[in-house]
């Protein structure tokens, strides 16, 4: 690009930072479709040998290289650039644009007039009138294209040109709407292509002349594309006369202007005087009174001809294409009048038949017309259509209600409704239905002095109300024929996902409101009884279909992007931004950082104000309700951020200081979905993520007592929607789960209740699907957790079924093998074992203690009568008491009386023995007390074993500790392992020295010792039980005589407290509590050995000033004889 003359042209000093993004767009289009006259011949020549390259393949660069320029900052600040320049210098020839602005611009208005048919395609962002050959464009004048750019083709040229039309297919030979999609027609052609005429006339000659013919009107055409301002020097009585006279009507049909079909005269006249009233430096004010009135009659009468020209009842005196193009000048001149507030041309009248006439053209013109007929027509006017709809909805003031709800039932019942024809700035085509019901439900008036916070609540009325009335149309209306309802469901599913691909959209604020309204009400009726079976199906449908475009990489996408580049707001704009929100403050300080919330509401605010300053009325007027309709919804979203003293400066606030900020549309749309992401009740939000699918499982709310029609089916659509949505975003599945588990907190405790057995049907289905391991993991802990939350619930019916819930999980096999096999698996048993022991703390003993204390025994009793079964099973429960043991108390272990795991033990005896239980819940558990004795038996088998491995580990303290847990709830289940303990105490004796400092020997020094605690405690708690050990006392009296004289190392204190204890334990050992029964022979042991002590330190008092060893004698026997005493007398009190 720079070896051509245009690099040479200086530019601007206020652009020159926009020239060399702008020249890296420039070298992604192909020399002949960019390169004009305004190029010197010998590129000129290169650049039409285009056999070198397909055609699809230059129309497909062009066109996306043309969406990219389009959409460019640069661009639109290179033709601001070159306006200011015009405005600035009054020399002759300035008004021509910079021959580099110039290529750039005639290269697209090549690519419009080639590639009309591909409009829909075109990703403009502006206002869709911008469009038109001859549409109003205040910003930038480069829209008014030079007639000598487009003139001076030579031979060429106009033989490619004639080529490319050779090659365009025809469609169908009758007449049809698809004429102008290639705008080559001879009425107007010679209007769009030869300047000569217009060079030699100017508006003053031609309205002394008249407008008489196709010639005057191009020249009139031409004069208005050239002149910046033709209407200069020009009387305005002569101009009001001149405007008058092109909209008058003929005489003969003056009186019947309801039903004549308009002439091709008529149509020329009326697109010269919208020529004139879109133009720039035209003053509306200046126009008769009844100029607006004739304009409507005229659109009426044309929208009436291309009704009847598909069924070939119109004169042929035109072409479609003349009438198209009459057609959608007219609604750019419309939307000029509409939109600026400050003439008050339209009434009342004048604007309701406008509207009328406006939602013909979007819905009903079409209605009898093939696809591709409707295609086309949409692909040039359904943008502008949608435009002046918009402007007129924000100018209606009064009857708005009849108006709306006059809407749905104008409807035409037709297929070409369903047609997505509509292009978003996100690239995303919609029905027009729903862009046109958003610009409806988003409008309202501006008037000074009302009051801002009840506008902002009568914006989020008018969203319940629309979506009520499209509720009520498509979806409540009773209708005969299924080709009617299945219509109508698509209508309602097309709709609802056109609202979710808007949402976070700066083009419209409420959609995420008026979708929210919408499926609240959809869910609150397909959730009650009275629902159909086909609503609800298409309900599930629509929450899926919503979730998909929530969900979509596209759309997490822009709400996880990095923040907008804030730097472009100016110091004095954010000063502004602060006193905007902060009124009355005296000070701000200006110094510290605004919140990023802050900050993109700034930007979107002098972005959108930007637009606002436009000389342009209608683009100005459409940003300041756009504008209106952002602050609204903020002040919706945070009524304590923005009162009544703060919307009244934000809404009327029309210059803001450095003229607003001109930014990329993808940063006001980052800014707008990440700002409506932040409120919490919206469907962007984090919990959406949550509500959408909570909603798909909502089926499962519903009870089966109520026999609805159809609820199985529900239920399978929304087990299918979920499985889709887990595939479609995997993220998704740890979102499922916490959005279940939020429904279990309903204030309803059925729904909490109904809600538990989909928690067991959905985790077999993920058990079942063979899934990866971490999904079956991430799927167990979500259950689980859910179910642990509901055990606490305030209804009794919850907490029983969700305990049932959980027995089922840990006892069905299909369960217990992910339970057992994994490490994770292991983990969550434990968390859920531990869970499910609180709920036994309670010191009365209720109904849901009881089923803890059966799930336990459904899980640790196995009922496998292979030996090889029973052995695992004891295996699995060692391993699971032993894990409760660890994860319930510290190192080293020491068992209370009031640990929940003694309770849960004590409690399963209880119920395995039968005293407490009526007949049918014996028959139930399925368990006795020789089964259970029988695998605690072998879990303390188990256990021991585990102590024997394990050591010198720590966690070999672990195995005895729940072996005394064993033994404080039944003393018979391990008395098989009474004499191998009692050998531990045997071997105490033998202790490695003290005085040995090696590491390994003080480990096995604090093992041994651990050890000793752990069997003292445990021999006490066998000698106090009611039913004597099988074990020969003697033997024991000694082994922990010798322990008490000799033992000195780890734990010392505790091992002598508890070998006391055990020694103490001989003498009532045997006897009943409530007996006065003593063994005499321990008690004089005991008294004996107390003597001993005595004696022995009765001696050593002379040496307890010097010998330290005295000390620690004497103050060994002190503490003896106070736990004896204390073990003797507790004893004596428990036997009465």
């Amino acid at each position: 690009m720079s070896s051509t003359h245009d690099a040479a042209v200086p530019l601007p000093p206020d652009i020159l930072a926009a020239v060399d993004p702008l020249f890296e767009v420039l070298a992604a289009f192909p020399l002949p479709q960019l390169l004009t006259t305004s190029a010197p011949p010998e590129l000129r020549g290169v650049a039409c040998d285009t056999t070198q390259v397909p055609d699809d393949v230059i129309k497909n660069t062009v066109m996306e290289s043309a969406r990219t320029l389009m959409a460019s900052s640069s661009y639109m600040t290179l033709r601001r650039s070159a306006e200011r320049g015009e405005e600035d210098s009054n020399e002759k020839g300035t008004s021509q644009l910079s021959p580099l602005a110039r290529r750039i611009h005639e290269g697209l208005l090549r690519i419009e007039i080639d590639h009309i048919h591909s409009i829909s395609g075109m990703r403009n962002i502006e206002a869709p009138s911008k469009q038109a050959r001859w549409a109003h464009n205040t910003e930038r004048r480069m829209e008014l294209r030079p007639r000598s750019a487009l003139d001076s083709h030579d031979q060429k040229e106009g033989e490619a040109e004639a080529r490319r039309v050779a090659k365009v297919p025809k469609l169908e030979p009758k007449p049809s709407l698809t004429a102008p999609v290639f705008l080559h027609d001879p009425e107007f052609s010679n209007a769009e292509r030869k300047s000569e005429l217009s060079c030699s006339s100017t508006i003053s000659d031609i309205i002394e002349k008249g407008l008489q013919g196709a010639h005057s009107l191009e020249s009139l055409l031409g004069v208005l594309s050239d002149a910046p301002q033709p209407f200069k020097n020009i009387p305005a009585d002569r101009l009001t006369a001149f405007v008058s006279s092109l909209v008058a009507l003929p005489e003969e049909n003056a009186t019947s202007c309801t039903e004549f079909v308009i002439p091709v005269s008529v149509m020329q006249r009326a697109l010269a005087c919208c020529a004139c009233i879109a133009h720039p430096s035209f003053e509306p004010s200046i126009l008769a009174e009844d100029t607006v009135d004739h304009l409507i009659t005229i659109l009426a009468a044309l929208i009436r001809r291309i009704k009847k020209r598909h069924s070939a009842h119109v004169p042929d005196d035109a072409s479609g294409g003349t009438e198209l193009e009459c057609l959608r000048s007219m609604l750019n001149c419309f939307a000029v009048i509409v939109s600026d507030t400050r003439l008050n041309i339209c009434v009342h009248g004048d604007l309701l038949r406008l509207e009328d006439l406006c939602f013909q053209c979007l819905f009903v013109i079409t209605n009898a017309c093939g696809r591709q007929e409707v295609t086309n027509y949409a692909a040039y006017l359904l943008s502008h259509a949608l435009y002046l709809y918009s402007a007129l909805w924000n100018r209606l003031e009064t009857q708005r209600e009849t108006t709306w709800v006059r809407f749905f039932p104008r409807l035409p019942n037709g297929e070409n409704l369903l047609l997505r024809l509509h292009l978003l700035p996100s690239g995303v085509k919609t029905m027009a239905l729903t862009p046109a019901v958003v610009a409806a439900a988003q409008s309202l008036p501006i008037v000074t002095g009302i009051n801002t916070k009840s506008s902002a609540e009568v914006l989020q009325q008018q969203c319940c109300a629309w979506s009520n009335m499209f509720f009520q149309q498509f979806l409540l209306v009773d209708r005969e024929e299924k080709k009617e309802r299945d219509m109508c469901s698509t209508i309602a599913l097309q709709f609802c996902e056109d609202l979710a691909n808007m949402v976070g959209l700066p083009e419209y604020p409420v959609a995420d409101m008026l979708l929210r309204s919408l499926l609240v009400s959809f869910a609150q009726y397909c959730l009650s009884s009275s629902a159909t079976e086909g609503l609800r199906a298409l309900f599930l449908d629509v929450v899926f279909s919503v979730s998909c475009v929530v969900f979509s990489a596209t759309q997490q996408n822009v709400l996880h992007s990095a923040p907008p580049d804030f730097s472009v707001l100016t110091d004095a704009q954010l000063r502004e931004w602060r006193h905007l929100t902060h009124p009355g403050e005296a000070a701000i300080d200006t110094e510290l950082p605004l919140p990023d919330d802050e900050m993109r509401r700034a930007l979107l605010y002098m972005a959108l104000s930007h637009r606002v300053g436009d000389p342009a009325p209608h683009v100005a007027a459409a940003s300041l309700h756009l504008r209106a309709a952002h602050i609204f919804t903020w002040a919706l979203q945070d009524e304590a951020r923005f009162p009544h003293a703060v919307l009244e400066p934000l809404l009327h606030t029309m210059h803001v200081a450095d003229g607003g900020v001109a930014v990329d549309w993808g940063v006001l749309h980052a800014c707008s979905a990440q700002l409506c992401a932040a409120f919490e009740k919206s469907l962007l939000s984090a919990m959406a993520k949550e509500r959408l699918p909570s909603w798909l499982i909502s089926v499962f709310q519903l009870r089966e007592e109520q026999h609805i029609a159809g609820l199985e089916a529900s239920r399978k659509k929304a087990l299918q929607h979920m499985a889709k949505l887990t595939r479609l975003h995997p993220p998704l599945l740890a979102k499922i789960w916490p959005i279940a588990r939020r429904c279990v907190r309903d204030d309803n405790a059925r729904v909490r209740e109904a809600i538990i057995p989909l928690f067991l049907t959905l985790f077999s289905e993920t058990c079942g699907s063979g899934d990866a391991s971490s999904r079956v993991e991430e799927t167990a802990t979500e259950v689980i957790s859910s179910l642990l939350h509901l055990i606490s619930d305030r209804s009794v019916a919850v907490v029983t079924r969700a305990i049932t819930a959980l027995d089922t999980i840990l006892t069905d096999i299909s369960f217990r093998r992910f339970l057992e096999t994994s490490a994770r698996g292991e983990n969550l048993l434990t968390f859920t074992e531990s869970k499910l022991l609180a709920m036994v703390a309670s010191a009365k003993e209720n109904r849901h203690q009881t089923c803890v204390m059966r799930l336990f025994l459904h899980r640790w009793v196995g009922q496998e009568s292979v030996e090889i079964a029973a052995h695992h099973t004891r295996v699995r429960v060692a391993k699971e008491l032993m894990r409760l043991t660890v994860t319930n108390m510290a190192y080293p272990y020491e068992v209370p009386e009031s640990l929940h795991l003694v309770k849960l033990l004590r409690g399963m005896c209880r119920l395995t023995e039968g005293r407490e239980m009526s007949g049918r819940t014996t028959k139930n558990l399925g368990v006795d007390s020789l089964e259970l004795c029988a695998v605690m038996i072998g879990a303390a088998k188990v256990l021991w074993t585990e102590h024997q491995r394990l050591m010198p580990s720590p966690e070999a303290a672990a195995a005895l500790a729940a072996i005394n847990a064993l033994a404080m709830a039944c003393s018979e289940w391990i008395e098989p392992l009474l004499e191998v303990l009692a050998q531990i105490l045997l071997q105490s004796i033998t202790l490695p020295s003290p005085s040995s400092s090696s590491s390994s020997q003080a480990v096995e020094r604090e093992a041994m010792g651990v050890t000793l605690l752990h069997v003292c405690r445990i021999f006490r708690t066998v000698l106090l039980a009611p039913r004597a050990p099988p074990l020969s006392l003697d033997t024991l009296a000694r082994a922990l005589t010798t322990l008490l004289s000799r033992y000195v190392g780890p734990h010392q204190q505790q091992i002598l407290l508890s070998a006391s204890g055990a020694l103490t334990a001989t003498i009532t050992c045997g006897g009943e509590k409530l007996s006065q029964y003593a063994n005499t022979k321990y008690l004089l042991l005991c008294y004996s050995l107390m003597n001993t002590y005595y004696v022995r330190t009765m001696s050593l008092i002379s040496s307890l000033r010097t010998d330290p060893q005295s000390v620690a004698y004497t103050l060994r026997f002190l503490f003896l004889l106070s736990e004896f005493c204390a073990n003797i007398l507790s004893g004596a009190a428990s036997s009465g």
